[in-house]
């Protein structure tokens, strides 16, 4: 094969990883209404859609790595030591331009997303603090408003024998 036409498989991979990349980051984002809401039916579709949104960048991982492997052989360069650069100065300039375009791209699209997550977890954590205090609110008062043992209820004068 051709330096080119691994290459566009290797961009295609990429354009690829970028794309899930920003859907991650978008997810992200739309789930902060639901911790906020506190809509535990939202938060668990948010996580069931971050949950597949990573199952497939783990899988077009190894995809990536045959695909930077195969370019790097074709264009002549070690697949398993193969520099960026190298790469890059070995193919056509128009691909290499599109190429460290694409790269350039998913750099920006990581460092948001690893952003994202540092604000995901501190909204988490948030949340997850706020339920143990409430947790602690509510067994503090447990003792004090306990069901009378008689089953009289004082809200509802029909259930404890009084006459109308």
């Amino acid at each position: 094969m051709t330096p080119s036409i691994e290459a566009a498989s290797l961009m295609g991979t990429l354009d690829k990883q970028l794309r899930l990349l920003r859907e991650l980051s978008s997810d992200l984002v739309a789930c902060r209404t639901a911790y906020v809401a506190m809509d535990l039916d939202a938060i668990y579709r948010h996580i069931a859609t971050q949950t597949a949104l990573c199952d497939q960048l783990r899988q077009l991982e190894d995809d990536r790595r045959i695909a930077w492997r195969a370019t790097c052989v074709a264009a002549g360069l070690d697949g398993e030591a193969g520099d960026l650069r190298a790469l890059i100065s070995r193919l056509d300039p128009q691909i290499g331009a599109g190429m460290r375009e694409i790269v350039t791209k998913l750099a920006l699209a990581d460092g948001e997303l690893r952003h994202l997550n540092r604000a995901h977890t501190v909204l988490v954590e948030g949340s997850r603090r706020t339920l143990a205090i409430l947790g602690n609110v509510l067994a503090s008062f447990a003792p004090t408003y306990v069901r009378p043992a008689n089953g009289v209820d004082a809200a509802n004068p029909a259930t404890n024998g009084a006459q109308p």
